[in-house]
């Protein structure tokens, strides 16, 4: 898991919630990170003039959300996706607000354990919520299972299907090509050009990459990466992306 920890605190710097995903990051001093990002933050908007929403240190990013005199901050890998980690916090920031009379003590000022809050802010983390949306509609096993056969046939090298939004829903393509990929939707978001509907490329190792954006009506808009062997000719890279975007779409 590339997201590391979860931080939600007060704008004095005072840890309100904070929860690990991954032992990569061990022997971590909440008490001493989190007045910094609060010192951070205040420097940013009171020297800069502006809001800090990204801060890269070394191989950690850090994505900020400052609302409501509360700052909710993601410590990730620096190859985690941007689009992905805003869509988390901003999630998170809402569940946070709505579960707030539930899990504040205003006595005690702490706060209360609350393991439905636990159980949403994990499913949020890992993107659980956007997988759902796919094995709800039935179409999840079926993906799984043509994809495979698309493999085992040789038709097609391997696969990986994400939403716009950065959750990875199917993957049998290497690390290094799904870095890419998530790399890709990051500058997407970042320009606004979700509007490119295709994208076809060769890799250095002569494999073919077609890329295809798929809308459903009145469900989420995915991102169909192929990879194919490189023998396969740009004709038969497309007609074969477009025979798997239908097949996809009956799914449905």
């Amino acid at each position: 898991m590339d997201i590391y920890s979860l931080f939600i605190l007060e704008d004095s710097g005072v840890c309100f919630y904070h929860k690990t995903f991954s032992d990569q990051i061990k022997n971590l001093n909440v008490d001493l990170i989190t007045p910094f990002f609060a010192a951070i933050l205040s420097f940013a908007t009171k020297v800069v003039d502006r809001r800090l929403e990204v801060l890269e240190m070394g191989d950690i990013r850090f994505v900020f959300r400052n609302e409501k005199g509360y700052i909710f901050v993601i410590m990730a890998a620096s190859k985690m996706n941007l689009l992905f980690l805003n869509t988390r916090l901003e999630k998170i920031k809402n569940i946070f607000f709505m579960f707030y009379d539930q899990i504040f003590d205003k006595k005690s000022h702490k706060f209360i354990k609350n393991q439905k809050f636990d159980n949403l802010i994990e499913m949020l983390i890992y993107g659980k919520d956007e997988l759902q949306k796919v094995e709800k509609s039935g179409m999840y096993q079926k993906i799984v299972d043509y994809f495979r056969e698309l493999i085992s046939k040789r038709e097609i090298v391997g696969a990986a299907l994400l939403t716009t939004k950065g959750a990875l829903i199917y993957s049998s393509v290497s690390r290094v090509l799904l870095q890419r990929i998530m790399k890709e939707l990051e500058i997407r978001f970042m320009t606004g050009t979700f509007d490119v509907p295709e994208l076809f490329y060769t890799q250095a190792n002569g494999k073919k990459v077609s890329e295809r954006i798929i809308t459903y009506k009145n469900f989420i808009s995915l991102l169909l990466v192929v990879q194919f062997p490189s023998n396969f000719q740009l004709g038969m890279v497309d007609y074969t992306t477009e025979t798997i975007v239908e097949k996809l779409k009956g799914f449905l």
